[in-house]
């Protein structure tokens, strides 16, 4: 068993833009994700769709979350949205873009009765990493799933609107 804390990423193959995405250099860039965190101390752990359909509501949440509307093609946003929901659906813990290469940052104990998704709001917003517990997973999940667009979700550089877990999380953080 191996006692190291884990640190989960989310991926799920994405078929546009396929010289961005290609899948090698998407697996590629997790190994070094995954090689990074470990040396740090961590259990890296790739989370993907069959995570995210352990949620008792997968069927719901997917089809709320690619009715969201988005210039960038829910082919993208879909997986970004659901990686909450496979983090729900595992237990919560820390969670990672693929793309966070981890320099220097070793675990450390954590009291899970008071871990915070976000423990201080005048601090800038960065989506590289999350801590937080089942219920926070699932508390964002559910706003991003329950989100009707508005003022603030109105882009004029694509003149419309778009709904990302991103910009959706900055709103949210902003009303705190």
């Amino acid at each position: 068993m191996n006692t190291q804390p884990p640190v989960f990423t989310y991926y799920t193959p994405i078929h546009i833009a396929p010289d961005l995405w290609a899948p090698g250099s998407q697996q590629k860039l997790i190994s070094i994700w995954r090689r990074s965190w470990a040396a740090r101390g961590w259990n890296p752990i790739v989370l993907g769709e069959d995570d995210a359909k352990r949620h008792p509501q997968y069927e719901e949440l997917r089809a709320k979350f690619w009715a969201l509307p988005t210039p960038y093609g829910h082919d993208f946003e879909g997986p970004c949205f659901m990686r909450w929901a496979a983090m729900s659906a595992v237990g919560g813990g820390m969670l990672t873009d693929y793309d966070a290469i981890n320099y220097n940052f070793e675990p450390r104990e954590v009291d899970p009765h008071r871990m915070q998704v976000f423990a201080d709001t005048s601090l800038p917003a960065c989506m590289g990493a999350v801590l937080g517990s089942q219920k926070h997973f699932e508390e964002m999940t559910q706003r991003f799933a329950n989100w009707i667009p508005s003022e603030p979700d109105w882009n004029p550089t694509v003149n419309g609107y778009h709904c990302s877990d991103l910009t959706l999380l900055i709103q949210y953080m902003e009303t705190k």
